[in-house]
């Protein structure tokens, strides 16, 4: 059911499909401990291997002490975060991981290409 789920996202959204793990439905900010978020990502990979999808960590945050500032750590494989970051978050000093620390993910799910194919698809407007 979770991997049709993605592969109706990847069609809805022309191969590309964003997953926000950690929050709720009204947006608030809950965030899951290391070990959840961990097993959280691992479902996603192994549902975009079976949806023909590659799966990509975007940003991660560190929502524990203070939501407003939104501590961004680095995750293997992450791409680096944008300069301007919605919490102002200083990523300068890194500092050590309680093990209750509560994470929030913002995960891209992107139909995987054929190597032939360097382009899905190209729409043009003409004014």
């Amino acid at each position: 059911h979770l991997v049709t789920q993605m592969k109706w996202r990847l069609r809805e959204g022309q191969g590309e499909a964003v997953y926000e793990i950690g929050v709720c439905d009204n947006g608030k900010l809950a965030g899951l401990v290391r070990e959840e978020m961990d097993a959280s990502i691992d479902t996603l990979r192994t549902m975009s291997k079976l949806a023909d999808a590659e799966c990509l960590v975007l940003k991660e945050f560190n929502v524990s002490e203070n939501k407003e500032e939104g501590v961004v750590s680095p995750r293997e494989g992450a791409v680096p975060p944008r300069p301007k970051i919605a919490w102002g978050a200083d990523t300068s000093s890194p500092r050590q991981l309680r093990t209750r620390d509560r994470f929030v993910c913002e995960v891209l799910i992107r139909r995987s290409q054929d190597e032939e194919c360097m382009w899905t698809d190209l729409r043009v407007a003409m004014l």
